[in-house]
Protein backbone atom coordinates (compact mmCIF):
# COMPACT_ATOMS: atom_id res chain seq x y z
CA UNK A 1 0.00 0.00 0.00
CA UNK A 2 1.39 3.37 -0.91
CA UNK A 3 2.31 5.76 1.93
CA UNK A 4 -0.06 8.69 2.58
CA UNK A 5 1.35 12.13 2.05
CA UNK A 6 2.67 13.89 5.13
CA UNK A 7 -0.18 16.42 5.09
CA UNK A 8 -2.73 13.62 5.08
CA UNK A 9 -1.05 11.92 8.03
CA UNK A 10 -1.06 15.24 9.97
CA UNK A 11 -4.79 15.72 9.41
CA UNK A 12 -5.48 12.27 10.80
CA UNK A 13 -3.52 12.91 13.99
CA UNK A 14 -4.77 16.50 14.58
CA UNK A 15 -8.19 15.64 16.13
CA UNK A 16 -6.55 13.52 18.76
CA UNK A 17 -4.06 16.28 19.47
CA UNK A 18 -6.86 18.79 19.97
CA UNK A 19 -8.68 16.49 22.39
CA UNK A 20 -5.53 15.95 24.43
CA UNK A 21 -4.87 19.68 24.45
CA UNK A 22 -8.41 20.41 25.66
CA UNK A 23 -8.13 17.86 28.42
CA UNK A 24 -4.84 19.40 29.47
CA UNK A 25 -6.37 22.88 29.42
CA UNK A 26 -9.27 21.81 31.63
CA UNK A 27 -6.86 20.14 34.02
CA UNK A 28 -4.72 23.26 34.09
CA UNK A 29 -7.80 25.39 34.72
CA UNK A 30 -8.71 23.30 37.73
CA UNK A 31 -5.22 23.64 39.07
CA UNK A 32 -5.25 27.41 38.46
CA UNK A 33 -8.49 27.95 40.45
CA UNK A 34 -11.08 28.41 37.72
CA UNK A 35 -13.31 25.62 38.93
CA UNK A 36 -16.24 25.95 41.42
CA UNK A 37 -15.24 26.85 44.98
CA UNK A 38 -16.42 23.81 46.88
CA UNK A 39 -16.19 25.70 50.18
CA UNK A 40 -18.89 28.20 49.16
CA UNK A 41 -22.46 26.91 48.71
CA UNK A 42 -25.24 29.27 49.87
CA UNK A 43 -27.96 27.05 48.32
CA UNK A 44 -30.68 29.64 47.58
CA UNK A 45 -33.97 27.89 46.85
CA UNK A 46 -34.93 30.09 43.87
CA UNK A 47 -33.58 32.62 41.40
CA UNK A 48 -30.90 35.14 42.38
CA UNK A 49 -30.91 38.33 40.28
CA UNK A 50 -28.39 40.52 42.11
CA UNK A 51 -25.08 40.16 43.93
CA UNK A 52 -23.01 42.81 45.71
CA UNK A 53 -19.80 42.57 47.71
CA UNK A 54 -19.40 45.08 50.56
CA UNK A 55 -15.87 45.88 51.79
CA UNK A 56 -16.16 43.56 54.81
CA UNK A 57 -15.83 40.45 52.63
CA UNK A 58 -19.42 39.35 52.96
CA UNK A 59 -21.82 38.85 50.05
CA UNK A 60 -25.28 40.30 49.47
CA UNK A 61 -27.77 38.49 47.24
CA UNK A 62 -31.26 39.41 46.05
CA UNK A 63 -33.89 37.69 43.96
CA UNK A 64 -37.06 35.67 44.41
CA UNK A 65 -35.80 33.07 46.89
CA UNK A 66 -37.28 32.67 50.35
CA UNK A 67 -34.62 30.46 51.89
CA UNK A 68 -30.82 30.30 51.89
CA UNK A 69 -29.11 27.18 53.16
CA UNK A 70 -32.43 25.94 54.48
CA UNK A 71 -32.99 29.09 56.57
CA UNK A 72 -35.86 31.50 55.82
CA UNK A 73 -34.69 34.65 54.08
CA UNK A 74 -37.17 36.76 52.09
CA UNK A 75 -35.71 37.87 48.75
CA UNK A 76 -32.54 39.45 50.15
CA UNK A 77 -29.82 37.95 52.30
CA UNK A 78 -26.27 38.55 53.42
CA UNK A 79 -23.78 35.68 53.32
CA UNK A 80 -20.65 35.11 55.30
CA UNK A 81 -17.38 34.53 53.43
CA UNK A 82 -17.99 30.75 53.53
CA UNK A 83 -21.47 31.10 51.95
CA UNK A 84 -23.52 30.54 55.09
CA UNK A 85 -26.36 32.93 55.79
CA UNK A 86 -25.42 35.84 58.07
CA UNK A 87 -28.05 35.73 60.82
CA UNK A 88 -27.13 39.29 61.82
CA UNK A 89 -28.83 40.67 58.71
CA UNK A 90 -32.61 40.43 58.41
CA UNK A 91 -34.75 42.73 56.27
CA UNK A 92 -38.00 41.04 57.25
CA UNK A 93 -40.62 40.43 54.58
CA UNK A 94 -40.04 41.97 51.14
CA UNK A 95 -43.19 41.51 49.09
CA UNK A 96 -41.80 41.29 45.55
CA UNK A 97 -38.51 40.45 43.81
CA UNK A 98 -35.21 42.22 44.43
CA UNK A 99 -33.43 42.92 41.13
CA UNK A 100 -30.53 45.16 42.14
CA UNK A 101 -28.27 45.72 45.13
CA UNK A 102 -25.62 48.35 45.91
CA UNK A 103 -23.65 49.13 49.04
CA UNK A 104 -22.60 52.44 50.57
CA UNK A 105 -19.40 53.30 52.47
CA UNK A 106 -21.31 53.61 55.76
CA UNK A 107 -22.36 49.95 55.55
CA UNK A 108 -25.92 50.63 54.46
CA UNK A 109 -27.46 48.61 51.63
CA UNK A 110 -29.51 49.92 48.70
CA UNK A 111 -31.87 47.54 46.96
CA UNK A 112 -34.12 47.95 43.95
CA UNK A 113 -36.93 45.79 42.67
CA UNK A 114 -40.63 45.40 42.09
CA UNK A 115 -41.58 45.48 45.77
CA UNK A 116 -43.97 47.90 47.43
CA UNK A 117 -43.21 47.13 51.06
CA UNK A 118 -40.18 46.18 53.16
CA UNK A 119 -40.59 44.84 56.65
CA UNK A 120 -44.25 45.87 56.60
CA UNK A 121 -43.45 49.50 55.68
CA UNK A 122 -44.45 50.91 52.30
CA UNK A 123 -41.46 51.34 49.97
CA UNK A 124 -41.92 51.36 46.20
CA UNK A 125 -39.14 50.12 43.96
CA UNK A 126 -36.19 51.19 46.09
CA UNK A 127 -35.25 51.03 49.75
CA UNK A 128 -32.22 51.39 51.96
CA UNK A 129 -31.35 49.00 54.77
CA UNK A 130 -29.23 49.56 57.82
CA UNK A 131 -26.18 47.37 58.39
CA UNK A 132 -28.34 44.87 60.31
CA UNK A 133 -30.96 44.67 57.55
CA UNK A 134 -33.62 46.81 59.19
CA UNK A 135 -35.29 49.45 57.05
CA UNK A 136 -33.70 52.90 57.06
CA UNK A 137 -36.87 54.92 57.61
CA UNK A 138 -35.17 58.20 56.69
CA UNK A 139 -34.75 57.15 53.05
CA UNK A 140 -37.72 57.06 50.70
CA UNK A 141 -37.21 58.33 47.11
CA UNK A 142 -40.61 56.77 46.23
CA UNK A 143 -40.27 55.71 42.60
CA UNK A 144 -43.54 54.88 40.90
CA UNK A 145 -42.49 51.53 39.40
CA UNK A 146 -39.81 48.85 39.52
CA UNK A 147 -36.04 49.43 39.68
CA UNK A 148 -33.90 46.86 37.82
CA UNK A 149 -30.41 48.34 38.05
CA UNK A 150 -28.38 50.59 40.34
CA UNK A 151 -24.81 51.76 40.74
CA UNK A 152 -22.99 54.10 43.09
CA UNK A 153 -20.74 56.88 41.81
CA UNK A 154 -17.43 57.93 43.38
CA UNK A 155 -19.12 61.05 44.79
CA UNK A 156 -21.66 58.87 46.64
CA UNK A 157 -24.59 59.57 44.34
CA UNK A 158 -26.68 56.64 43.15
CA UNK A 159 -27.80 55.87 39.62
CA UNK A 160 -30.98 53.81 39.19
CA UNK A 161 -32.64 52.33 36.12
CA UNK A 162 -35.96 50.59 35.62
CA UNK A 163 -39.46 51.11 34.31
CA UNK A 164 -40.39 54.04 36.58
CA UNK A 165 -41.41 57.46 35.23
CA UNK A 166 -41.13 59.52 38.40
CA UNK A 167 -39.02 59.74 41.54
CA UNK A 168 -40.97 61.38 44.33
CA UNK A 169 -42.72 64.34 42.70
CA UNK A 170 -40.06 64.67 39.97
CA UNK A 171 -40.56 63.23 36.48
CA UNK A 172 -37.72 60.85 35.56
CA UNK A 173 -38.18 58.37 32.69
CA UNK A 174 -36.54 55.04 33.58
CA UNK A 175 -33.20 56.43 34.77
CA UNK A 176 -32.39 58.85 37.57
CA UNK A 177 -29.60 59.89 39.86
CA UNK A 178 -30.13 60.18 43.60
CA UNK A 179 -28.11 61.93 46.23
CA UNK A 180 -25.74 59.43 47.75
CA UNK A 181 -26.25 60.15 51.42
CA UNK A 182 -27.49 62.55 54.08
CA UNK A 183 -26.42 66.20 53.84
CA UNK A 184 -22.81 66.66 54.89
CA UNK A 185 -23.21 70.35 55.71
CA UNK A 186 -24.74 71.78 58.87
CA UNK A 187 -27.22 74.66 59.05
CA UNK A 188 -25.65 77.85 60.39
CA UNK A 189 -26.63 81.08 62.12
CA UNK A 190 -29.31 79.41 64.24
CA UNK A 191 -31.28 81.93 66.27
CA UNK A 192 -34.38 81.73 68.44
CA UNK A 193 -36.80 84.35 69.73
CA UNK A 194 -38.68 83.31 72.85
CA UNK A 195 -42.37 83.90 73.42
CA UNK A 196 -45.06 82.67 75.78
CA UNK A 197 -44.41 78.91 75.91
CA UNK A 198 -42.79 78.89 72.48
CA UNK A 199 -39.76 80.01 70.47
CA UNK A 200 -39.53 81.04 66.82
CA UNK A 201 -36.39 79.51 65.31
CA UNK A 202 -34.59 80.63 62.14
CA UNK A 203 -31.34 79.57 60.46
CA UNK A 204 -29.31 79.64 57.24
CA UNK A 205 -29.90 76.57 55.11
CA UNK A 206 -27.49 74.24 53.30
CA UNK A 207 -27.00 73.61 49.58
CA UNK A 208 -28.47 70.61 47.81
CA UNK A 209 -31.81 68.88 47.44
CA UNK A 210 -32.98 69.38 51.02
CA UNK A 211 -36.44 68.01 51.84
CA UNK A 212 -36.81 69.37 55.38
CA UNK A 213 -35.15 70.90 58.41
CA UNK A 214 -35.72 69.90 62.03
CA UNK A 215 -35.10 72.17 65.02
CA UNK A 216 -34.62 70.53 68.43
CA UNK A 217 -34.78 72.25 71.82
CA UNK A 218 -32.58 71.25 74.73
CA UNK A 219 -33.53 70.34 77.41
CA UNK A 220 -36.74 68.45 76.71
CA UNK A 221 -36.24 67.51 73.06
CA UNK A 222 -39.21 69.46 71.64
CA UNK A 223 -38.97 69.61 67.84
CA UNK A 224 -40.45 71.40 64.87
CA UNK A 225 -39.96 70.55 61.19
CA UNK A 226 -40.25 72.80 58.15
CA UNK A 227 -39.33 72.76 54.45
CA UNK A 228 -37.83 76.24 54.72
CA UNK A 229 -35.57 78.02 57.22
CA UNK A 230 -37.91 78.86 60.07
CA UNK A 231 -40.30 77.02 62.38
CA UNK A 232 -41.87 77.44 65.82
CA UNK A 233 -41.08 75.23 68.81
CA UNK A 234 -44.17 74.88 70.99
CA UNK A 235 -44.98 73.35 74.39
CA UNK A 236 -41.92 74.97 75.99
CA UNK A 237 -41.95 75.76 79.70
CA UNK A 238 -41.95 79.41 80.67
CA UNK A 239 -38.96 80.22 82.83
CA UNK A 240 -36.82 77.38 81.44
CA UNK A 241 -33.72 78.30 79.41
CA UNK A 242 -33.26 76.45 76.11
CA UNK A 243 -30.74 76.16 73.30
CA UNK A 244 -31.73 74.99 69.82
CA UNK A 245 -29.93 72.96 67.15
CA UNK A 246 -31.04 72.37 63.54
CA UNK A 247 -30.44 69.49 61.11
CA UNK A 248 -31.08 69.24 57.36
CA UNK A 249 -32.52 66.15 55.69
CA UNK A 250 -32.70 64.77 52.16
CA UNK A 251 -34.12 61.43 50.90
CA UNK A 252 -31.01 59.66 52.22
CA UNK A 253 -31.42 60.83 55.79
CA UNK A 254 -30.60 63.52 58.27
CA UNK A 255 -27.32 65.42 58.36
CA UNK A 256 -25.27 66.64 61.33
CA UNK A 257 -26.66 69.11 63.85
CA UNK A 258 -25.78 72.78 63.80
CA UNK A 259 -24.03 74.58 66.60
CA UNK A 260 -26.49 75.48 69.41
CA UNK A 261 -28.28 78.79 69.33
CA UNK A 262 -27.81 81.40 72.01
CA UNK A 263 -29.90 80.56 75.12
CA UNK A 264 -33.51 81.72 75.14
CA UNK A 265 -36.06 81.66 77.95
CA UNK A 266 -39.79 81.64 77.16
CA UNK A 267 -41.97 83.70 79.49
CA UNK A 268 -45.54 84.79 79.82
CA UNK A 269 -46.16 88.37 78.67
CA UNK A 270 -46.90 90.97 81.36
CA UNK A 271 -50.55 90.97 82.27
CA UNK A 272 -52.89 92.55 84.75
CA UNK A 273 -54.64 90.26 87.23
CA UNK A 274 -57.53 91.97 88.99
CA UNK A 275 -59.54 90.86 92.01
CA UNK A 276 -62.61 92.55 93.44
CA UNK A 277 -63.75 92.42 97.07
CA UNK A 278 -66.96 93.85 98.50
CA UNK A 279 -66.56 96.00 101.62
CA UNK A 280 -69.22 95.84 104.31
CA UNK A 281 -68.39 96.79 107.90
CA UNK A 282 -71.10 94.64 109.45
CA UNK A 283 -73.46 91.86 108.48
CA UNK A 284 -76.60 93.50 109.93
CA UNK A 285 -78.27 96.84 109.29
CA UNK A 286 -81.04 98.34 111.41
CA UNK A 287 -83.86 99.76 109.35
CA UNK A 288 -83.61 103.54 108.98
CA UNK A 289 -79.87 103.71 109.69
CA UNK A 290 -76.96 104.41 107.38
CA UNK A 291 -74.34 101.94 106.12
CA UNK A 292 -71.19 102.50 104.04
CA UNK A 293 -70.59 99.75 101.53
CA UNK A 294 -67.93 99.63 98.84
CA UNK A 295 -65.83 97.66 96.41
CA UNK A 296 -62.05 97.26 96.53
CA UNK A 297 -60.04 96.40 93.43
CA UNK A 298 -56.46 95.03 93.55
CA UNK A 299 -53.99 94.34 90.72
CA UNK A 300 -51.74 91.37 91.52
CA UNK A 301 -50.42 91.10 87.96
CA UNK A 302 -47.28 92.39 86.26
CA UNK A 303 -48.86 94.98 83.95
CA UNK A 304 -51.00 98.07 84.47
CA UNK A 305 -54.72 97.60 83.98
CA UNK A 306 -56.16 100.37 81.84
CA UNK A 307 -59.43 102.25 82.28
CA UNK A 308 -60.68 100.25 85.24
CA UNK A 309 -64.38 100.53 86.04
CA UNK A 310 -65.72 99.20 89.35
CA UNK A 311 -69.44 98.63 89.75
CA UNK A 312 -71.52 98.05 92.88
CA UNK A 313 -75.08 96.78 92.69
CA UNK A 314 -77.31 98.26 95.38
CA UNK A 315 -80.06 95.70 96.05
CA UNK A 316 -83.73 96.36 96.63
CA UNK A 317 -84.51 97.53 100.12
CA UNK A 318 -81.60 99.98 100.22
CA UNK A 319 -81.56 103.60 99.15
CA UNK A 320 -78.40 105.42 98.07
CA UNK A 321 -77.80 108.42 100.31
CA UNK A 322 -74.36 109.70 99.23
CA UNK A 323 -72.17 108.77 96.35
CA UNK A 324 -69.39 110.55 94.47
CA UNK A 325 -68.18 110.10 90.91
CA UNK A 326 -70.52 107.27 90.01
CA UNK A 327 -72.87 106.81 87.11
CA UNK A 328 -75.81 104.50 86.98
CA UNK A 329 -75.72 101.43 84.75
CA UNK A 330 -79.05 99.71 85.29
CA UNK A 331 -79.18 98.87 89.01
CA UNK A 332 -75.44 99.33 89.37
CA UNK A 333 -73.39 102.33 90.41
CA UNK A 334 -70.20 102.35 88.33
CA UNK A 335 -67.00 104.21 89.17
CA UNK A 336 -64.45 104.99 86.49
CA UNK A 337 -61.13 104.70 88.29
CA UNK A 338 -58.59 105.03 85.46
CA UNK A 339 -55.44 102.92 85.32
CA UNK A 340 -54.36 100.55 88.07
CA UNK A 341 -50.65 99.75 88.35
CA UNK A 342 -49.26 96.38 89.52
CA UNK A 343 -49.66 95.89 93.31
CA UNK A 344 -51.96 98.93 93.52
CA UNK A 345 -55.50 98.99 94.90
CA UNK A 346 -58.47 101.32 94.57
CA UNK A 347 -61.66 101.56 96.60
CA UNK A 348 -65.08 103.02 95.82
CA UNK A 349 -67.73 103.54 98.49
CA UNK A 350 -71.38 104.50 98.72
CA UNK A 351 -73.66 105.25 101.69
CA UNK A 352 -77.02 103.51 101.78
CA UNK A 353 -80.00 103.43 104.14
CA UNK A 354 -82.70 100.86 104.73
CA UNK A 355 -86.22 102.30 104.95
CA UNK A 356 -87.40 102.77 108.51
CA UNK A 357 -90.42 100.59 107.91
CA UNK A 358 -88.43 97.70 106.45
CA UNK A 359 -89.27 94.36 107.91
CA UNK A 360 -86.60 91.79 108.64
CA UNK A 361 -85.04 90.65 105.38
CA UNK A 362 -81.85 89.33 103.80
CA UNK A 363 -80.41 90.97 100.72
CA UNK A 364 -77.33 90.33 98.59
CA UNK A 365 -74.78 92.92 97.55
CA UNK A 366 -72.88 92.20 94.34
CA UNK A 367 -70.26 93.94 92.27
CA UNK A 368 -67.63 93.55 89.58
CA UNK A 369 -64.67 95.23 87.97
CA UNK A 370 -63.93 95.53 84.27
CA UNK A 371 -60.60 96.78 82.88
CA UNK A 372 -60.38 97.91 79.27
CA UNK A 373 -59.86 94.98 76.90
CA UNK A 374 -60.28 92.32 79.59
CA UNK A 375 -63.17 90.27 80.85
CA UNK A 376 -65.38 91.29 83.75
CA UNK A 377 -64.16 90.08 87.15
CA UNK A 378 -66.95 89.45 89.64
CA UNK A 379 -66.58 90.03 93.35
CA UNK A 380 -67.81 87.30 95.70
CA UNK A 381 -71.34 88.36 96.75
CA UNK A 382 -72.04 89.29 100.36
CA UNK A 383 -75.28 88.95 102.32
CA UNK A 384 -76.68 91.78 104.43
CA UNK A 385 -79.45 91.22 107.00
CA UNK A 386 -81.83 94.13 107.60
CA UNK A 387 -83.65 94.08 110.92
CA UNK A 388 -86.59 96.28 111.98
CA UNK A 389 -85.91 99.22 114.28
CA UNK A 390 -86.92 98.61 117.85
CA UNK A 391 -89.89 100.63 118.96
Amino acid sequence: MPRRPAVTRLMAVLPLTIVVALVAAVAAGAVNGHDVDTGFNPNANSTVFAIATPPDGKVLIGGVFNAVGGTTSHLIARLNADGTRDAGFDAGAVNSPVYAIATQPDGKVLMGGGFTSVGGVMRRGIARLNANGTLDTGFNPDVNDAVYAMATQPDGKVLIGGVFTSVGATARNRVARLLGGPPAARPTAVGAVAGNGHAVVSWSGVAGEITSYTATASPGGATCTAPSTTCTLTALSNGTTYTVTVTAANPFGQGPASDPSAPVTPSAPPSAVLTATLLRPRARLVAGRLLRIGIKVANSGTATASSVTACLVVPKGLTVVTVSGARRQGRALCFRKGDLAPSATMTSRVTVRAAATTKRMRTTITGWVRPAGLAKVKAPPTVLTIIPRRK
